[in-house]
């Protein structure tokens, strides 16, 4: 089975892995480096993990631009290396645990921001509402502790030279967590409104 892929630029060469041969267009300017990312992007197999192979000699130095590095239009590079599968990959696992985390923390937050409608709108008796304020405080603070932890959690996750796919999936659910947060300063915003105009 032969899959190929092309773009426009100024060098063509054919990259074989496996059984398959890609089509890979590189302007002259780039480096081993930007093959190499490119070549993830087609084969799925990290950057750390390729084996580039160019009339017999393995391509060691990312930094070489391509035809420092020997590569001329109409070259044939040999690809060794193996596909990224995100089911053995910890960091990916643990990318996506924290992720189901998140879901069930935004839930929560949900939850909570809808019974602080119901305070607002006054579905509340008055004698109740001081102890509901400080209750869905106290909620909404443990809420953001986790988030805070999970943020810290996937910060401190080591990717080295990993898969792109693992990055963009952090970087992902790292927005989502910042997003959350800032929800949750503004649920904490009106909960502090609301207490300050029922102490007084």
């Amino acid at each position: 089975m032969t899959s190929q892929s092309q773009e426009v630029g100024d060098l063509e060469i054919i990259v074989s892995h496996g059984p398959d041969k890609h089509c890979v267009s590189l302007p002259g300017a780039a480096t081993v480096g930007d093959l190499s990312l490119k070549l993830e992007e087609l084969t799925a197999v990290p950057v750390g993990g390729q084996k580039i192979i160019n009339r017999g000699k393995t391509l060691m130095n990312h930094d070489l631009n391509v035809t420092e590095a020997g590569i001329r239009n109409g070259s044939k590079l040999m690809l060794i290396g193996k596909k990224f599968n995100p089911e053995e990959d910890e960091n990916y696992k643990q990318i996506v645990e924290a992720k189901k985390k998140i879901d069930s923390l935004a839930k929560k937050q949900s939850g909570i921001s809808e019974e602080l409608s119901g305070v607002e709108k006054g579905y509340l008796h008055k004698e109740l509402e001081s102890n509901s304020l400080s209750s869905l405080g106290k909620r909404l603070a443990a809420c953001h502790e986790e988030y805070v932890r999970l943020l810290e959690k996937l910060d401190a996750l080591d990717l080295g030279v990993c898969n792109q796919s693992i990055r963009m999936k952090r970087r992902s659910v790292i927005k989502e967590i910042q997003s959350q947060l800032d929800t949750n300063d503004s649920i904490s915003t009106t909960i502090d409104k609301l207490q300050n105009t029922s102490d007084s």
